[in-house]
């Protein structure tokens, strides 16, 4: 079975139960490790992991991490982050940021950290990195990045100096790249 199945499966599963929203992360949770059990369990064959790479229910609980810190669904996540045995990845064509590259800039600096940190890759994420996604989905605005950075210490705190500073989210942080998420998934927020 697939990640993705197992996270539709499992949303699936608590939607029919009609599970309280207050403890849906918990449940959610608790339903992939079920699939995931059964699925390493003979009942739907078995997963072989890459040795060197996390395997399926590392992946899935990954992402339902995500989705609970977003408190999003797993199929808007996937619309927007794509998680594999290699790494997080973000999915939105540069076409669906903000028009000005300052705004882009942020966006993708936002969705990144949410990605990395929502995950639990990474308490603190370098800024440097944040740098190197923005260039490579096209939308770095070069000269004015260290202050589009700087400009976001509403969203995440930051410490260190030169190539060594790391951000981390903060709480409004949080619920703007919850918002930012869901309007990329064409959610109305």
């Amino acid at each position: 079975m697939e990640v993705t199945e197992i996270l539709v499966r499992a949303t699936q599963a608590i939607e029919e139960a009609n599970v309280p929203n207050d403890v849906r992360p918990v449940a959610f949770g608790k339903a992939v490790d079920m699939l995931l059990q059964l699925t390493t369990n003979g009942a739907g064959g078995s997963v072989v992991s890459n040795p060197r790479s996390p395997d399926k229910s590392s992946i899935t609980s990954q992402l339902a991490s995500l989705c609970e810190i977003l408190d999003i669904e797993p199929n808007i996540a996937s619309s927007v982050f794509n998680v594999n045995d290699e790494a997080i990845e973000i999915r939105v064509h540069p076409s669906k940021l903000a028009p000005k590259l300052s705004a882009a800039t942020k966006q993708v600096a936002l969705l990144f950290v949410a990605a990395r940190q929502g995950t639990r890759f990474e308490e603190y994420t370098l800024v440097s990195e944040i740098r190197a996604q923005c260039l490579k989905m096209g939308v770095l605005d070069a000269t004015n990045f260290s202050a589009s950075i700087k400009s976001m210490k509403e969203l995440i705190m930051s410490k260190g100096t030169g190539t060594g500073r790391e951000v981390k989210m903060n709480r409004q942080g949080w619920i703007e790249a919850a918002a930012l998420v869901k309007r990329l998934a064409g959610i109305a927020s």
